[in-house]
Formats: C-alpha cells, structure tokens, sequence
C-alpha cells in the first residue's frame, strides 16, 4: 500500500528528532518550509504537524511555533498526608477505573488540588460512620488516624491493600485541572487500603501529568 504524503512528513520529523537534529525545546519548520521542503501542500503539512502534537512529539507556544516536547519527570508522593489547603468534597459516581473496586454507588470524594490532583473517594457508610470525612475543612491528621480515633473500629488492613497504576488518556475535566497540552497522558495511581474484613475503606487517587511525572518505587 502506498504511502500517504502527510507520513512522508511524520515519519522524516520522527527521524530528525531521534537522530538529535532537533532537540528538546528547539522550534521545527513551519507549515511553509515543511511543504517547500518536500513539495507537498500546505494542508498536509499543516496535517502532519497536528498529528505529531497529538502523538506526543510537539508542543505548541501561542504565538511563537511548535517545538519538540520536552520531558522532566518527577517522582509522585503517594502518601495523601494531612490536607494543608482548601479541600473539595462531593458526591460523584465511582472513576469508570475503580467501579470494580467501588461498585456503583456514590462515594463522597475529597480533592486537593496542585501540581497533581489527589483524590480520595470514600463509601458513604465509611462517612456515616466518620462525619469529619464529608466536611471541607482539612483533616487535623490522616483519614486513617481519624477513622482509628473514632471508635468505630475502622482499621486498614495492610496485607489486604493494594496500589493500582493506570495510564490512560484524561478527561477534558482532567487536562483542565493539569494543564495538559494535547496528546499527553495521565498516570493514575490508586491506593486501596481494606480493613480485616476486605472492606474497602478508601481509595486515593493520585493523577499525574505523564510528561512531568513517574512512578518510583523502593523494593524491600
């Protein structure tokens, strides 16, 4: 099958990038120049610039060009801690990723929001149970330091809790939150902590930017 003339453009772009012709953060050739270049038309080479955005190879600067992505990724801290700032809490419907973990029903979610967004979806009767959860005041100490404190006999089970990563693409919600530019993916990183009896407690939900961040893990 013939090649189409817009990957012409993609693939001798890619080539160049990887062959350090142009590097991170340097400006490639405009639409003009890439058509002049390999005697194509403007809407083609206008194609293959969209498409090597959205693949992850470009970034766009408003007013100035497109420019190869740069990538500096650092480490997420998933340990939530003790809220410092304005906290968001809501009912919403399970993340479609943890539905298996959190069934259907809602769950009242609290989020901090920053860097990356931290969110930790509790059951509803995890909050009947420890009210201090549905509050949008922060948390004096760690959810689960509240849930001892209470009585109400809400203790995580280390051996049953587990960490869950995901990348995928975000939610026009999510890229707003992050600033993501097109083409770049998420890192969704859960925590499910149970109790004795299998129960799930919470779910926190560390979500990344893919380009500025990555998962580093200590082994025992």
């Amino acid at each position: 099958m013939a090649r189409k003339p817009v990957e012409t453009i993609v693939e001798a772009l890619i080539t160049q990038i990887q062959a350090g012709r142009y590097g991170p953060g340097d400006m490639v050739p405009s639409e003009a120049k890439l058509a002049e270049e390999y005697g194509l038309s403007v809407s083609t080479a206008r194609d293959a610039l969209r498409r090597l955005t959205f693949m992850g190879w470009l970034v766009g600067e408003q007013g100035r060009g497109l420019f190869v992505r740069r990538y500096v990724r650092e480490p997420v801290r998933l340990d939530h801690g003790a809220a410092e700032g304005p906290v968001e809490v809501a009912a919403v419907a399970p993340p479609a990723t943890l539905a298996d973990v959190l069934g259907d029903d809602l769950v009242v979610r609290r989020r901090q929001l920053g860097a990356v967004v931290r969110d930790a979806f509790y059951p509803r009767w995890v909050v009947e149970q420890v009210p201090q959860l549905g509050n949008t005041l922060p948390l004096r100490a760690r959810d689960v330091t509240v849930m001892g404190l209470t009585g109400a006999g809400l203790l995580v089970d280390k051996g049953r809790s587990r960490l869950r990563v995901v990348s995928r693409l975000p939610e026009p919600e999510e890229s707003r939150l992050l600033g993501l530019p097109p083409g770049t993916a998420v890192q969704e990183h859960a925590v499910i902590l149970r109790d004795e009896d299998g129960r799930v407690l919470v779910v926190r939900v560390t979500l990344a930017a893919g380009d500025r961040h990555m998962l580093e893990l200590e082994l025992p």
